[in-house]
């Protein structure tokens, strides 16, 4: 016998599927953009070869003018072209002025010079990356080496505009890498883009836990992991007893009584009181 959907069962199955359509054309979209291909700029070294064609084969620099020299053509623009269409343009070239019927042209790029990203700051290794192809801000900092111990949580992109002007967007590393990134579109860097990882800021924890010292700002948000990072209460720890110390704009010192949860600030001092009785 012919068994027919519950109408129940069919509208829950339509309200899944339309919003799985519209995810999946949202990431169909973004790995289009992510495949857009390169085009050639100024500085990119490339190869010319023709197929049973002798004397166009040739090794050049697109110059700052974004030309290359072509052997029986002179200078030929290509800057802003992918490597198919500065392939087809040389061919055609070739074709027009007689010296082929028919030209099969191949561009290749031996080195991509002509995009640059600068990674700097708290890196193991700050360089100027070149760029390839579509880069993603978390491959910037794994070709310079990931951050450095002394980095902090932060990244900042700093983005310069046709008008000359910096733009500035910051990230954190957890919302790029753990489950938080989960479902977000890749931050990717463009020519010109400067990454700065700035060095971590610190707190202090002091009076009765097993490791009181200094520690970076990332390893904890707030007092209870402060707490935990610093190895937990020592014996005698009065638990109730915890006061923050924080300098104010003008450089005087507050003295804050808090619970587990208080947020916890660059600089900030956590003291652990001892228990009286």
């Amino acid at each position: 016998m012919e068994q027919r959907q519950e109408p129940a069962k069919a509208a829950s199955l339509g309200r899944w599927l339309i919003p799985a359509a519209a995810l999946l054309a949202v990431l169909l979209s973004a790995s289009l953009k992510a495949e857009e291909p390169y085009t050639l700029g100024s500085g990119d070294r490339v190869r010319v070869t023709g197929y049973e064609q002798d004397g166009v084969e040739a090794e050049a620099q697109v110059a700052p003018d974004g030309t290359i020299g072509v052997p029986l053509l002179g200078r030929i623009s290509v800057v802003g072209l992918t490597i198919d269409e500065a392939s087809h343009r040389i061919g055609k070239r070739l074709e027009e002025e007689g010296y082929f019927r028919y030209a099969s042209v191949n561009v290749i790029v031996e080195e991509y010079r002509s995009r640059t990203v600068a990674v700097l700051g708290a890196v193991n290794e700050p360089t100027r990356l070149f760029l390839d192809g579509p880069t993603t801000l978390s491959e910037a900092l794994a070709r310079a080496g990931g951050v450095s111990e002394a980095g902090g949580s932060g990244i900042v992109v700093i983005r310069v505009d046709t008008a000359g002007k910096q733009h500035r967007e910051a990230y954190r590393i957890d919302q790029m890498l753990d489950s938080q990134a989960e479902g977000r579109s890749a931050v990717h860097v463009a020519s010109g883009d400067t990454v700065f990882v700035p060095r971590s800021e610190h707190f202090f924890v002091r009076g009765n836990v097993q490791n009181p010292g200094r520690y970076p700002l990332r390893q904890a948000r707030n007092v209870q992991e402060a707490i935990a990072v610093s190895g937990g209460f020592a014996a005698g720890a009065n638990r109730d007893g915890l006061v923050i110390y924080r300098r104010a704009g003008d450089g005087s010192e507050r003295q804050i009584e808090v619970d587990g949860q208080e947020q916890l600030r660059a600089g900030d001092v956590l003291v652990v009181e001892e228990r009286l009785f």
